[in-house]
Order: C-alpha cells, then structure tokens, then sequence
C-alpha cells in the first residue's frame, strides 16, 4: 500500500494539491545518506523538464559542486520500477512515475518543472533570488518564459521527423524563434536576458538551447549562425555559471550506475544517446528494449540492437510488432 495520501483541500495546513507522502521510507535508494531535514529531488539528468530545477537549486547552493540543500534521487524511467530503485521509490511511494517530482521535508509532492523552479526560488533563500524584485522586471521575466514556450515543441518537431523535405521549414521556423531571442537579448544591457541578474528566464530557455546546440547539431545538422552574436554571448556566459557547470560536466559516479548508458561518458555524449529513439521517431521501441534488455550501469542495448538490425530487417519487424 502507497505510503502517500491524496491531500484534503480544507485541511487546516497548506497542502499541495498534487499530493502528500506523510510516511517517507528512502532506505531503498542507492547512494544516499537519508536526513529528514532534507527535501528530495527526483531527476533525470538527460531531461531538459528535469535540468530546469536542478540548475535552480544548484543556484541555491553555496557550492553547487557539493549540494547540501536537498537529496538528489536519479530516475531511470526507462528501466522502470524493476530495474530502478528511483523508478520504484517514485511509483510505489509517492504514486507518480514523472520527473521532475520534488518531495519538500513537510512530505509535500510538487511536480510541473516552470513552476517547480519558481517554488525553488521563493523556498530556498541563502543565496541570490532568480526573479527580479521589481514588478516591471518580474513581469518581462514572465513574458519571456512564455514567449519562448514554443522552444521545446519546435525541437522536437524538427528532432523527430523522418520527411528530410520537412527539414528545411521546420529549421527555418526554430531559426526565426531563435532571431528573436538574440533581438530580445539587445534590450536590456547586460549578459543575461533581464541584464545583469541571472533568472528563471535564463533557465527556461538555456536547457533546451543547450540540446538544439548538441543534439539537433548532431541528428540534424542544425546550426546556430555565428551572427547571432547576442545569443552565442548569453549561451557560453551561462554555461560558465558554477551552477550550469554542473550540469554541464562529465556524469557522476552515481549517473553511471544508474542508466543504461554505460558507453556515453561525457555530457553530450549522454544527450545524443538518449534522444536517439526522438531522433529516430521509434520512441517506444526505444523504450521498450532498454526496458526490456537494458540494466543499471549496462551498455546502451537500443544502440546495439540498431547496430544489428541494420543487418537483420527480419529482427526489427518483429519486435516493432510487439508494441
């Protein structure tokens, strides 16, 4: 039975309407030290949804290369549950099977990453805020994040379409988005897109500059012109962040025990090998044999068994046929 209880509305303290996981129980999790005075960030480090309030809290931290605000729990979904002590702690416990979900100390259950991270930001205090104090400020940081909403579906047209006569429009329309965000960047002096303050803006649009950058570079050829001047600028000061540095870096210890990505060491090695079943527009195949063949720390078994088909037709039709 679920340790979570769904929250009632007229309680008489506030609640999440998500849900509540009063009893908590982490001692299934690998490579933690529980502490009850800590909240729990269950991620995925390949999900832009997810890095979005992970670069948050790392902001929060005074040194993000040694996180002590909060637990990082990894989830592999793609393994599931069986397979994955995240996956299971995640579905048996809180009753949800989506990253990012964050567990406050209170056994409160938040998910939905935007607002996520505006709930970081207003909850963690030691160090600077990401949104700015002015109201005129905060109100174009709003505007920005909405305006720029359209990021991830335009990537994700353009990563998973197969008519290659597609791909010119489809590139031109994410081209034209990406125009107008090296024009916004002239606005406001400064290297970030509300000038010197680096905010929640800044995050909502980095994480999925960053895989346009490598894994539409990779899948698709696609391009970021050098004439963008503003937003080449904006992209390296950001990724210079310690906090984005992270991130950014070689996975840990911890990440290579977890996925089934042994052979993808590097960070963007990781990207290209997780979203080749996107790129490949076969995502539940994908999913189905890392699921099915895939192991904690093993080799990426989607990969090989590309590697086979590609000499096996037979082989790939017939486990198409069982999704």
């Amino acid at each position: 039975m679920s340790a979570c209880d769904q929250t009632k509305i007229n309680g008489t303290e506030p609640e999440s309407i998500i849900g509540q996981c009063s009893n908590f129980d982490p001692s299934g999790l690998h490579g933690l030290n529980p502490d009850a005075s800590l909240p729990y960030f269950f991620f995925a480090e390949f999900c832009p949804f997810a890095n979005k309030v992970w670069i948050a809290l790392l902001e929060k931290e005074k040194d993000p290369s040694n996180p002590q605000l909060f637990h990082s729990v990894h989830v592999c979904k793609l393994l599931g549950p069986d397979k994955d002590s995240g996956s299971s702690t995640l579905n048996k416990q809180l009753g949800l099977d989506v990253v990012p979900t964050f567990l406050t100390c209170e056994g409160q259950i938040l998910v939905e990453s935007t607002i996520l991270a505006d709930y970081v930001n207003n909850e963690f205090l030691p160090t600077g805020s990401l949104a700015p104090s002015d109201s005129l400020m905060r109100f174009n940081m709003n505007i920005l994040i909405d305006r720029y909403s359209k990021l991830p579906s335009l990537y994700m047209k353009l990563l998973t379409s197969q008519d290659v006569t597609q791909y010119p429009e489809l590139s031109n329309s994410l081209l034209d988005l990406l125009k107008i965000l090296n024009e916004d960047l002239k606005k406001i002096s400064g290297p970030y897109l509300l000038g010197e303050q680096f905010t929640l803006a800044d995050i909502n649009i980095f994480v999925f500059i960053e895989r346009i950058i490598v894994v539409l570079g990779h899948y698709r050829a696609f391009e970021i012109p050098a004439s963008l001047e503003g937003l080449w600028h904006w992209y390296r000061t950001t990724s210079a962040r310690p906090a984005v540095q992270v991130m950014l870096g070689d996975r840990s210890a911890i990440s290579m025990k977890t996925y089934s990505f042994q052979d993808s060491a590097t960070r963007n090695q990781y990207l290209i090998a997780t979203n080749e079943g996107f790129a490949r527009n076969e995502y539940e195949l994908f999913r189905k044999i890392i699921s099915e063949k895939g192991s904690p720390g093993g080799p990426n078994v989607y990969r090989q068994y590309i590697e086979r088909a590609t000499n096996s037709e037979e082989e790939r039709k017939k486990i198409q046929r069982t999704i």
